[in-house]
Formats: C-alpha cells, structure tokens, sequence
C-alpha cells in the first residue's frame, strides 16, 4: 500500500487545447520524495531511467487514483534521494484545456523494490528519439522503444546543470555525439526536431542536429544549425533548401527551439514564437539517407562543432502543431507555474488524514 499521495493539479490555462498521451514534466524538490533515510517518505530506490543504471525511487508511481491502483507510464530522469529532487516525465492519456487535469503521485510502500518505471511507454510511436542528454558517463540513451543511441565522443559526457535536470556541454572544439544510421531516424513525410539550446559566450557556428551526407551536402537528409552570422539558426533539407532565421540569440540564454517540417511548409520557432516559413521548403521533399545523426556537430568531414550547451532533443515524425509546442514550453520553462503540487496525505488503515 502506497501510504502517501500527493495530488497534482495541470493548469488548464497553459495548455491551449485538449492534447493525447502527453508527457508531462514534473520537476520539484521537496523533503518528503527524499528516502526515509533522509527525513522523507520514499521507502526504496532501485536502477532505472532509460539506461536503467542510475538511482530512482522504487516505490513511487503517478496514477489517476489517490491509492495508485491505476499507472501511467513515467520515467524518471532524476532523482536525489537526499533532497528529494525529482525530475519525471509522465504519459497522461488526456490532457484537457477546458479544466484542469488532476493526477496523483503515490509513494511510501516498503514491499515495493524495484524500479516502477515504464520508460518506452511514456513516449508514443510519433517519437522517433528522446535523448535527455543527462548523463555523466558512458552511452548517450535514447528513452524511445527505437533505442537510438549515441556514442559521445571529444571531452562528452559533460554533464551540467540543463534546463530540464542535466544536460550536455560541448566545447565547441572536439565534443559530438554519434548516432548510427537508422529507419526510424529517416523522414520523408513530416519531422519535428525540439531541443533546448545555450550559447557559450562568443559562440561561433556549430551543429545542433545533422543527419545529412558529409561536407554538409544540402541534397539529403536534414539539419538544424546555429549559424555564425548575427546568431542565425538554419535548417535545411534536400534540394539545398535553407531556412534562415534570426531570432537575435544572447550567449547565456536557455532557448527552446523548434522546426516543423509539414505537408505545406516548414516553420521555425524560438520560445513558441514564429521565426520563419517556407512553403518551398517541405517534409515531402526530404530524401532517406544511409548517414549517422550527429549531435553537436554537423558532420565526419567538416564536423564544425557547436559551442554551447544542449537539453532535451526529441524528433517526432509528425509535425506537431502549435498547442503541443506552447503546452511544452510552458511545462519546461516554468514547472511551477504549469501545475501545482498539493500537501503531502497520509493513508492510514481508515482512510487519508493530513
């Protein structure tokens, strides 16, 4: 029995519309996720996360039930049993614009040891690659039942402080990550590429996400760029289409970039905010390639690596629209002002009591 709950209200006002098994974000600290150990109420921790290697609370699951006897799948990215840090993803089957969504997190069963996570599951099949970029060593983990991979190289992992729990810092140098060539990694009818992204200060050009033939030949596959011209980002696809925009980037600054290649044109957004269309340029005329998705780089021959740090890239195989991406801004910019996290209830043999 999970003997405490907390309840977690979604505001209705962040999301613009109703949206489908959507992964939610919760990202707090509070004393009462700590372990027992240190003065909270998670009785266990295991192994879990996608690489299913690093310390998460056992005994703690997010159910559409105050008793948890329903699940949704979630994944844990971090978690300090110390502090009670906590950084999930939670897939909610409903979210709704018109009222809030209501959802529970359930913790404290000292029979429960193993990890509860379900880590594909929080990511539906429009999601091609999850990469959190949150390790401090060894494989770069994609959270996706497509297990794309990376294999960082240069000075990676770097770990730091992300905008969502840790993430990535490449020096601009000699640090990249590789990806092998994959089906699920190819697009020809729709592509959404979303990531966080910082500049270093006095940042030059660089790759984000490249997946295109080497020397940065613009006739396959596709990439996001940061350009060294006015703190530009390209993107560019077959055909030698480029889409410019300049959103006027400042070194020091966390920004959630998206670009939606779609049926009738491709869009850039910088912070939810429009930057550009061509209605040229479109997912249709995107060619497969047999290259490797780089990350941080643009490629094997030129390479031209990016000076910054990275968080949270995900490629989708749909173009997802603007309620999504205005629902995911304002989920990760800003956590507390997203949902609120209720008092701590206690179940007791008779019921809940503060």
């Amino acid at each position: 029995m999970y003997r405490f709950v907390r309840r977690i209200e979604i505001q209705n006002g962040k999301v613009p519309a109703n949206l489908t098994d959507y992964p939610f974000l919760l990202n707090t600290t509070d004393l009462d996720l700590a372990t027992r150990a240190n003065g909270g109420h998670v009785e266990n921790t295991a192994n879990g996360g996608a690489s299913g290697s690093y310390t998460v609370p056992a005994d703690l699951v997010f159910s559409p039930n105050k008793d948890g006897s329903s699940r949704y799948d979630h994944e844990v990215e971090k978690y300090n049993a110390a502090t009670g840090e906590l950084v999930a993803w939670v897939r909610i089957p409903s979210v709704l614009a018109a009222t809030d969504t209501v959802l529970y997190v359930c913790y404290g069963d000292s029979a429960v040891t193993t990890s509860q996570e379900n880590v594909t599951g929080v990511w539906d099949t429009n999601f091609k690659a999850v990469w959190h970029l949150g390790e401090a060593s060894g494989t770069i983990y994609d959270s996706t039942s497509n297990n794309n991979d990376g294999t960082a190289q240069g000075d990676l992992p770097t770990q730091i402080a992300g905008k969502v729990g840790s993430a990535q810092r490449f020096d601009g140098t000699g640090d990249y990550i590789v990806v092998g060539d994959a089906d699920s990694l190819d697009f020809t009818t729709a592509l959404t590429i979303e990531l966080w992204m910082r500049l270093a200060t006095n940042s030059v050009g660089g790759g984000l996400v490249s997946k295109q033939r080497t020397s940065y030949d613009q006739e396959d596959g596709y990439e996001l760029y940061h350009h060294d011209a006015g703190d530009n980002l390209d993107f560019s696809g077959a055909s030698g289409d480029v889409e410019r925009c300049s959103p006027g980037l400042s070194d020091g600054v966390w920004y959630y970039v998206v670009n939606v290649y779609g049926a009738s044109a491709v869009v850039q957004y910088v912070n939810n905010v429009a930057q550009g269309e061509d209605l040229a340029f479109t997912a249709a005329t995107l060619v497969v390639g047999t290259d490797d998705l780089w990350i941080g780089a643009r490629d094997a021959a030129s390479q031209v690596p990016f000076d910054g740090d990275i968080d949270e890239i995900r490629l989708s195989g749909i173009a997802r629209s603007t309620d999504y991406m205005t629902a995911t801004h304002n989920n990760q910019s800003s956590p507390s002002t997203f949902y609120t996290l209720g008092d701590e209830v206690r179940r007791g043999v008779f019921g809940y009591v503060s």
